[in-house]
């Protein structure tokens, strides 16, 4: 396993998708592709959504000890996300 498997498919699937999704937007901006960061923004910021969402509530349903701090660190990044996108 990689450093972001957890061994769930689904999650292992959209952990890849987003660090995919993060090279592509880290190679747009070392190019200056303007329009091109914006969209591959939009498309990070979307798939974040989702997968913070599932994540989150299969941690609920499996009484996941370290929600509240696996939550926070959702937050801190999509405040990351929304900072980057002012800049």
């Amino acid at each position: 396993m990689t450093e972001h498997e957890i061994g769930i498919a689904e999650l292992d699937h959209q952990h890849r998708q987003i660090k995919e999704l993060l090279m592509q937007l880290k190679s747009s901006t070392d190019k200056g592709y303007g329009h091109a960061v914006g969209v591959i923004l939009n498309e990070v910021e979307a798939h974040t959504r989702i997968h913070f969402a599932v994540e989150e509530s299969l941690m609920r349903l499996l009484n996941y000890p370290g929600l509240e701090e696996h939550s926070a660190e959702h937050k801190k990044l999509s405040q990351h996300l929304q900072e980057f996108r002012r800049r």
